[in-house]
């Protein structure tokens, strides 16, 4: 499938996105708040003039059209038989959430993420070396042929989400799990990602983007997820804990979203890493 940015008003809170006609609209679409369907008609894009259907997006701000724009990476990478409602159905769950939902969830990946470094760093590792600087890579790290990813969690859930994708794409696969509970009065995310002595570009984005949180009126979410660094629980997990999917009839499934425990799962102390380098 390819899909089409269109720039067919001056609104900076709309985005347009072209879909081909041979997609079909699928069952009655659904009347949402932030989407306006257009019915087809000629559009001009980079490859000449192409009739399109178009899925209006509005009420946009940076960070939705982030997310926008990696939902659309997923749909195009995946050769189904889309319809425009399908695609309108992977748009709605984040929607219909609250922003503050989104931010926290954000906020606490993002620490789990930082809180890792950090331990490399205290271990004498440049993460520089094994960080995937493209924030759309199904893992966080990769140190040789083993690739981490970074799973956030609190003390008393001990609950993890994965896609199958993330289970099934590479052979070796540790998770680096975060403990952290909901306390004030420690070092916020802010306060995380100054303590990282050499900072690059993704860890530059990161600071200037949670500072201004902290400035705005987000500060008493950012303020309300702090951490003990000399408390905090780490530890990996390797991949033997994982489960096995067996897809009889794929069908049009696109990916499969897990909620794992690691109560009872083996775990491996921080330093193992250093075998693996």
């Amino acid at each position: 499938m390819t899909i089409y940015k269109l720039n067919l008003n001056k609104d900076l809170n709309e985005l347009d996105i072209g879909f081909d006609i041979d997609i079909q609209k699928g069952d009655k679409l659904p009347q949402y708040k932030n989407f306006e369907y257009i019915s087809p008609k000629k559009y001009e894009t980079n490859i000449g003039s192409k009739e399109l259907q178009v899925l209006r997006f509005k009420n946009v701000t940076p960070e939705r059209e982030k997310l926008i724009n990696k939902i659309l990476e997923v749909i195009e990478s995946f050769d189904e038989n889309w319809t425009i409602s399908g695609i309108l159905e992977m748009f709605s769950e984040y929607f219909s959430k609250k922003d503050e939902e989104c931010l926290v969830s954000n906020l606490v990946g993002d620490i789990g993420e930082i809180v890792f470094i950090l331990k490399l760093q205290k271990m004498n590792i440049d993460y520089q070396k094994y960080y995937q600087m493209d924030e759309h890579s199904l893992y966080d790290f990769t140190f040789k042929k083993i690739y981490v990813d970074v799973k956030t969690t609190s003390e008393s859930k001990k609950i993890i989400n994965m896609s199958r994708r993330q289970i099934e794409n590479c052979k070796k696969l540790w998770l680096f799990v975060c403990e952290i509970n909901k306390i004030q009065g420690k070092s916020n995310i802010v306060d995380l990602l100054n303590m990282i002595k050499i900072k690059n570009k993704l860890i530059y984005d990161k600071l200037d983007y949670w500072q201004n949180k902290l400035d705005s009126n987000k500060k008493e979410i950012i303020q309300s997820w702090t951490v003990d660094l000399k408390k905090v629980k780490c530890y990996f997990i390797e991949n033997k804990v994982l489960p096995k999917i067996e897809i009889k009839k794929e069908g049009g499934l696109i990916d499969i979203s897990l909620k794992l425990s690691t109560t009872n799962c083996k775990k491996l102390p921080i330093d193992a890493i250093k075998n693996v380098i």
